[in-house]
């Protein structure tokens, strides 16, 4: 039997070994010039690791390729209040690789986008998205061209969406009445813009919104998919249509329920529960490895004292690891979409660098990792997904599959 290089990792993985855990941690980076403890998004882009850390005063540089700190990007604002950093009224916050004019966009205070040239790591221009508090969460479309912004902490939150190659702001869409707003995410199927609402009169346990840019003097929202006990963060795409949604921090105070979800954002339908994974802000996706990742730094397991961890999710709703994180700065998280590289900071520890594991199952095998190894809690991981392949192909094609 041979492996196809177009079979998804999570097929020929489990074949490999089906109690091996995905991960394992390869590099731990440690912090300069000091530890942070306020820190937003981060993401990683051509083996380069950007992290907003305003604890440090900018962005975060770090090559993965020999595991060190490049530089500092500054220029930011930061507002001390009450001998902490204001994140409303401070940067970096939110980051979005622009890759066809080799540019991130940062979030900062007062409204204004940052646009940094990734030749020379410097902020080359800056973009009024006309808020008054902080330019937060984004999402880039490379087919219009265009970035959507957030801003959920003005009185009437609203995003801005930008033309990424004038670097002008074509228009907004107001929010009346939500309590924030969170991560914008681009549907690749559609090419529209899906916005994460925390809470509204009409939506109290939050809602995903769908905006209409197709009119450029009138930008609107087309519909909301509601969620009825969620309060969303993060929220990713992965498959054709199929959106991962995570529930805040104020899940299980408000509604006592602890879970995240897949989506079909062309029904609404609840695809998957994820039972559990809750307290998340940034999410991801892999295609390399199918996997979505959740950091649920204000996980409580029941209501307890918080016990953060990354989880790393199939698209089927099973979480396959756990990595114990920190409930300070691993809010943030980043994966590398071509290699499949996963990247969290830890205060205390330093940047986590993990790497697939050879061999390693993807699918139905749950492992715990506190930075090294891990202890596997399932043992029938391989046999579960082979009789859910089996059942979603059918035994007759997917012998079949296996054989070419």
């Amino acid at each position: 039997m041979k492996y196809h290089s177009f079979l998804p990792y999570c097929i020929w993985s489990v074949i490999a070994g089906a109690s091996a855990q995905p991960y394992t941690l390869n590099a731990t980076i440690p912090w300069r010039p000091k530890p942070p403890s306020s820190v937003d998004q981060s993401l990683i882009y051509n083996s380069t690791y950007f992290l907003s850390d305003r604890t440090n005063g900018g962005v975060q540089v770090i090559s993965l390729a020999n595991d060190s700190q490049i530089t500092i990007i500054g220029g930011f604002t930061t507002t001390i209040l009450n001998g902490t950093v204001d994140k409303t009224n401070s940067g970096p916050n939110g980051l979005v690789a622009i890759p066809d004019r080799n540019e991130i966009y940062a979030g900062d205070a007062n409204g204004i986008v940052k646009v940094i040239d990734l030749s020379t790591l410097t902020v080359v221009a800056n973009i009024s998205i006309g808020g008054i508090n902080r330019a937060d969460e984004m999402a880039y479309d490379p087919t219009s061209r265009r970035a959507a912004v957030s801003n959920g902490d003005d009185p009437t939150p609203f995003v801005a969406i930008i033309n990424t190659t004038t670097q002008t702001v074509l228009g907004t869409v107001t929010f009346p009445g939500a309590t924030g707003l969170e991560q914008p995410a681009i549907n690749p199927a559609d090419s529209k813009f899906y916005v994460a609402v925390d809470s509204s009169p009409t939506y109290p346990g939050g809602a995903i919104a769908i905006l209409d840019t197709s009119d450029p003097s009138n930008f609107s929202i087309s519909s909301f998919l509601p969620i009825s006990d969620c309060i969303p963060g993060g929220i990713a795409f992965g498959a054709t249509n199929q959106l991962f949604v995570s529930c805040s921090g104020d899940q299980f105070s408000t509604f006592g329920v602890e879970r995240s979800y897949i989506i079909d954002v062309t029904t609404g339908d609840i695809k998957a529960n994820v039972s559990g994974v809750s307290g998340v802000d940034q999410v991801a996706y892999s295609p390399v490895t199918t996997f979505f990742y959740a950091s649920a730094y204000q996980d409580e397991t029941g209501g307890g004292a918080p016990s953060p961890y990354l989880f790393v999710i199939a698209a089927n709703g099973t979480v396959v690891q756990k990595i114990v994180t920190d409930n300070i700065t691993a809010h943030s998280l980043a994966v590398e979409p071509g290699t499949g590289t996963l990247a969290v900071p830890v205060k205390s520890k330093g940047l986590l660098v993990f790497e697939l594991t050879q061999g390693a199952s993807s699918a139905n095998a749950s492992s715990t990792t506190n930075g090294g190894a891990a202890t596997a809690s399932a043992t029938s991981g391989g046999e579960k997904l082979f009789g859910s392949l089996v059942a979603v192909f059918g035994a007759a094609a997917f012998a079949a599959l296996m054989l070419l």
